[in-house]
């Protein structure tokens, strides 16, 4: 069977690296003059720019079987990357299938397959495949708010991938519009511009995690199996009300109880943190948190975070300590204003630009209401600005201009990778991960995909399917309201890991692991990451595993007692389930 896979980036790679182990014989269409999808940096599309850095750690971001070099950064400049990138492309025999300058303009199906409509820079042709793998993302068409008098305003509007450096705005009055990595990144790169003026525009809050965390190691080093099996809400209330002394919740005061003689151990390492959580057993307030109802965000409303934000903001602290204790409030406050759970909602992975705002270098302000001619720009407040250039940081629509369901929305995905009527078909690296980073799961969902085509994993018939899609949708609205619209493809990154490693037949099995302690304490403590999913089934490559492990850096034994106790809550979460209390269930 001949297979299309369409991009060459990660997933494309991935995909078609899986295809052929499998025995399919691939051609890879690229539309690009070079591999690597969006971190290939080009001056004339979408694209990382010149100073993109990975804000996902090398950990997340290589594939299962092949690690990144072992002095490679934590998170590598996309050049880097990018090489990274055609090393595991050579390795496994995929870049003889690459045809660069070739873009699909239309995917139709036909009763001899799938005919692609290809496009090479001079003249079109049509091919016809057994099936195709859409690995090509949705970075195509930039999604531009409409928004009242645009067209009246004299300055600069720009969409963010198609600004590629900031020099152009180097003394401008500048806002930047919306919530993600790209804003958060061009605002603290224009604050450093001592002569301009910068602005943050947000209609609501969002979730910034950190980049790096306990012991200076990744962020995402947080993300443990023994910690994300936690329900969404209660996995919310530790990452919130358990690390702010002044929050309290039912399922803080039930973790510090349940840890209080790992608290008592943890005296000897980390006394501050040891004393404020025994300290907390003292307080009213824990105890009256088990009555109350939990309250665990505020709404989603950009008016309200930025009089919050200029409240804080007011003075400007002396101290590198202060202006790094207040901006982590800050953080909070854009949690509590995002309208979501923590782990409901995308997380952006920058701090820097907090302490911006915190430095008086850069401002929040509400959405934007209206342009009112000139230079002028009212916000949902009131409040006006005189400004150079908006740049919109708003993401890109869902749309593939080449196939006939042009609105592509992972609610209407079985696994968010096929449509039911159409197996032959399917989607990679369309999902987005809350957490983590997309490789892992476009490398899961080419597992699949390569197991199902082949015949190794049977899907369920069409109406099961159907079916199931239907319940995914309505949870995810569910769990997403104020999101759901516009994120379509969201997934949590945990259980979706271990929903698909569940049909392919890779789940680690932990108990095997028992006469090899150090494996098992990595898997356990250690960053989630798509090396577990290379331990055992199909696929397993134990050598390869082992040398990530052998690898990773000493974790801290804080944050590894702290996890400790999360685990040892797991068996009382299962009976509490089995008794019929479902809000109990652990994700996986």
């Amino acid at each position: 069977m001949q297979i299309c896979v369409i991009g060459a980036g990660p997933a494309g790679l991935t995909t078609a690296k899986h295809l052929l182990e499998e025995g399919f014989d691939v051609e890879i269409l690229e539309k690009r003059d070079g591999l690597g999808g969006l971190w290939y940096f080009d001056p004339k599309q979408s694209s990382v720019s010149k100073g993109t850095h990975a804000t996902s750690s090398k950990t997340f971001l290589q594939f299962s079987d092949f690690p990144m070099k072992k002095d490679a950064p934590d998170f590598p400049h996309h050049t880097y990357y990018v090489d990274y990138l055609k090393d595991y492309a050579e390795v496994n025999n995929v870049l003889p299938l690459i045809k660069y300058d070739r873009e699909v303009k239309n995917l139709k199906k036909s009763d001899s397959g799938w005919e692609v409509e290809i496009f090479d820079g001079s003249t079109s042709y049509t091919k016809t495949f057994d099936g195709v793998a859409i690995c090509s993302g949705l970075h195509h068409v930039p999604l531009i708010p409409k928004t009242p008098g645009s067209e009246k305003f004299n300055g600069l509007i720009i969409h963010s991938s198609l600004l590629k450096n900031t020099e152009e705005l180097q003394g401008k009055r500048v806002l930047v519009v919306g919530g993600g990595e790209s804003a958060a990144d061009l605002v603290h790169e224009l604050s450093s511009q001592e002569s301009s003026q910068v602005y943050l525009s947000l209609r609501r809050g969002m979730c910034i995690a950190r980049e790096r965390g306990t012991g200076g190691l990744p962020g995402s080093f947080d993300s443990t199996r023994a910690k994300t099996w936690l329900p969404k809400e209660f996995l919310h209330d530790y990452n919130v009300s358990c690390r702010l002394p002044d929050r309290y919740s039912a399922f803080k005061t039930v973790y510090t109880l349940i840890g209080l003689p790992l608290f008592l151990i943890m005296l000897t390492i980390s006394w501050k943190k040891a004393t404020t959580f025994l300290g907390s057993l003292f307080n009213w307030k824990t105890w009256a948190a088990l009555f109350k109802k939990e309250l665990r965000h505020g709404p989603p409303d950009g008016v309200a975070l930025s009089k919050a934000c200029e409240e804080l903001c007011q003075d400007i602290p002396d101290s590198e300590a202060e202006i790094a204790e207040k901006a982590w409030r800050l953080k909070f406050i854009f949690d509590w204003y995002s309208g979501s759970m923590h782990n409901s909602q995308p997380a952006t992975k920058r701090l820097e630009f907090l302490q911006d705002i915190v430095k008086g270098k850069a401002k929040v302000m509400p959405g934007i209401a209206r342009y009112n001619g000139g230079s002028e720009v009212e916000f949902e407040d009131g409040s006006k600005l005189e400004l150079d250039a908006v740049v919109l940081c708003t993401g890109f629509e869902s749309t593939l201009p080449f196939f006939e369901v042009q609105k592509i929305d992972g609610r209407q995905l079985y696994k968010n990778v096929f449509l039911p009527e159409k197996s032959m078909l399917g989607f990679v690296g369309f999902a987005r991960p809350n957490s983590g980073a997309l490789t892992p799961i476009a490398e899961m969902q080419a597992r699949f995909l390569a197991g199902v085509w082949s015949g190794r994993i049977n899907l369920p018939d069409t109406e099961t399917m159907k079916k199931a899609v239907e319940a995914d949708a309505q949870r995810y609205d569910r769990d997403r309201k104020v999101y759901s619209a516009r994120l379509t493809s969201q997934v949590d990154y945990h259980f979706y890991m271990e929903d698909l490693a569940g049909y392919i037949g890779c789940r680690p099995q932990l108990w095997r692991l028992l006469g090899k302690p150090k494996t098992l304490f990595i898997f356990l403590f250690g960053p989630m990451a798509c090396y577990q999913y290379r331990c055992h089934g199909p696929g397993a490559n134990p050598q390869v595993v082992m040398e990530i492990v052998d690898r990773m850096p000493a974790l801290p034994w804080e944050r590894v007692l702290l996890h400790a106790t999360i685990l040892i809550m797991k068996p009382s979460f299962i009976l509490l389930e089995k008794l019929g209390l479902k809000r109990f269930r652990p994700q996986f």
